[in-house]
């Protein structure tokens, strides 16, 4: 049995016995003996898990905590953290104030909720890292992967983290530090794992490394369909703007000696 078809049992018995709330993706992760990111792998969500499982049946009526966490990202991301107030996202949610006190803690504990889920993804690549252990090479290219991915699936997700790294907020930096920093390290690690083994080119930088890669991804889910205007006869793709920006910058990172033989000299 394939690992896609272990999650789907897994998943199947679990919300039969459980129901939808009741389950967590690392629960169903565990159930099917694989890692969490798995599940996001081959199904994205748990609720594209469960609306696989169970075409007809709508998995769960939206409770209060995810009506609340879904208004403070629409609102956060357009206005940011400082002019969205407790009363604009209670407003927006259709929820008393006191709600968001309650299941949060107040504003910042809103934010840094909002935070953790929607770059939850990201920080999944972390475990492919440790567990597959991949080259310096292959750690930037799935890292790459994953904010692709990110862009498509939360693109609120990064509007707001794009306003946090123009005038980052306290509570912000206390999110990078509890989170981001572990990513960054691993790609930070591998650019410089890459030039002691030869596989990059000699005197390569790795935090400016890292920062120009991650800037390539982004500037596309940043850039408010511009790429439309530049060329409108063609629609562009996430996944072959991924392939051509990877393209340009191993070009750049590897050794003069192993471009040109990947090149076909």
């Amino acid at each position: 049995m394939d690992r896609r078809q272990q999650i789907l049992e897994a998943a199947e018995a679990l919300f039969r016995e459980k129901g939808y709330r009741r389950v967590s993706v690392r629960e169903i992760a565990r159930a099917a003996g694989v890692g969490p990111s798995a599940v996001s792998y081959y199904f994205g969500s748990k609720e594209a898990l469960h609306t696989m499982l169970f075409p007809g049946e709508a998995p769960h009526k939206e409770d209060v905590k995810l009506r609340i966490e879904r208004a403070g990202l629409r609102l956060f991301a357009e206005d940011g953290y400082e002019r969205v107030s407790i009363r604009d996202v209670a407003k927006a949610a259709q929820v008393n104030s006191a709600a968001i006190s309650y299941y949060f803690g107040g504003k910042a504990g809103l934010y840094r909720q909002i935070l953790y889920r929607g770059t939850g993804l990201i920080s999944e690549f972390t475990e492919i890292v440790e567990r597959e252990k991949p080259s310096p090479e292959g750690i930037l290219h799935l890292y790459g992967t994953f904010l692709c991915r990110l862009g498509e699936e939360r693109p609120a997700v990064l509007r707001l983290i794009f306003r946090e790294l123009m005038a980052g907020t306290a509570v912000f930096r206390d999110f990078v530090r509890e989170r981001l920093a572990g990513v960054m390290a691993i790609i930070h690690r591998a650019a410089a794992d890459g030039v002691a083994a030869g596989q990059f080119r000699p005197g390569l930088r790795a935090e400016e490394t890292c920062l120009a890669w991650a800037g390539m991804v982004l500037f596309y889910f940043l850039s408010s369909g511009i790429h439309s205007d530049i060329s409108p006869e063609r629609t562009l793709r996430p996944e072959s703007y991924l392939d051509e920006a990877w393209g340009i910058f191993e070009k750049g990172v590897l050794r003069p000696e192993t471009a040109e033989e990947r090149s076909g000299r």
